[in-house]
């Protein structure tokens, strides 16, 4: 009896790391003194997407020291990266590896700060910096934002409300807590998903969240991201549909 249990549990183990061998790697880049990404991000990733296989790398930057991940080579191995930095210029050497992923056609998915993640105010000297990172990968062209005060209201986008990362999401406004960023003249490579607006003003109304699918180019954007953003399950369940997207896998409602 002893000897069947041993051999059952060798089989159990064989089979976790059979399936941790074959499951696709994400490498998360995250961290930043105002949406407090280094927390929200791996929280996020360690409730939905460990649990269906998907191997995680948690990257964690801290903005109050210098910019510093020779693990970046792991890249090499990803099969996408997230990324909500804020910006940050960083070794030559490092952005290479960046570089040399995103040229390779792999998936990005970005939120809030990732359009200018590696857009210093002021690099010290040195410093490898991107600073069309946001229409070289996102398709997009951020410009600043409205300010805090405002919430802002999401709707589905009307011509993209078949797409499959709008699975499950409300095709009523949903109210979030982030301010709206301005993001203007989208690349014709994007599908504009969401349409954000000012509570209280229905003139004002920005592109809220894309997919950028063109030659070597694989990426979704949103400028969604507060904290209180993740707290919300029709975020949590928008990101995880793009990054299931990008990666190839099926994106389905949950069964009820």
């Amino acid at each position: 009896m002893q000897f069947l249990r041993l051999f059952i549990a060798f089989l159990v183990f064989a089979v976790n790391a059979s399936a941790a061998e074959q499951g696709r790697r994400i490498l998360f880049l995250v961290g930043d003194s105002e949406y407090k990404t280094a927390e929200t991000v791996p929280a996020w990733a360690k409730a939905t997407l460990e649990p269906r296989g998907i191997i995680c790398t948690y990257l964690i930057d801290d903005p109050s020291k210098p910019f510093d991940f020779p693990k970046l080579a792991e890249l090499e191995k990803a099969d996408a990266l997230f990324i909500s930095i804020k910006r940050r210029g960083i070794p030559p050497e490092q952005m290479k590896f960046i570089r040399t992923f995103i040229e390779s056609g792999k998936p990005v998915i970005g939120i809030r700060t990732a359009s200018h993640a590696f857009d210093p105010k002021k690099p010290a000297d040195g410093e490898a910096v991107w600073p069309t990172f946001d229409w070289d990968v996102f398709g997009g062209n951020y410009q600043n934002h409205y300010g805090k005060g405002p919430a802002t209201l999401a709707d589905v986008r009307r011509s993209a409300v078949a797409h499959p990362i709008l699975d499950g999401f409300p095709r009523t406004t949903v109210k979030f807590s982030s301010h709206l960023y301005k993001c203007r003249d989208l690349a014709n490579t994007t599908t504009w998903l969401l349409t954000g607006r000012l509570e209280g003003q229905p003139e004002v109304e920005e592109p809220l969240a894309w997919v950028n699918i063109g030659e070597k180019r694989k990426a979704f954007y949103t400028s969604l991201g507060s904290p209180e953003d993740f707290q919300q399950l029709e975020f949590s369940k928008l990101l995880l549909n793009a990054t299931l997207f990008l990666l190839g896998e099926p994106v389905s409602s949950p069964a009820k």
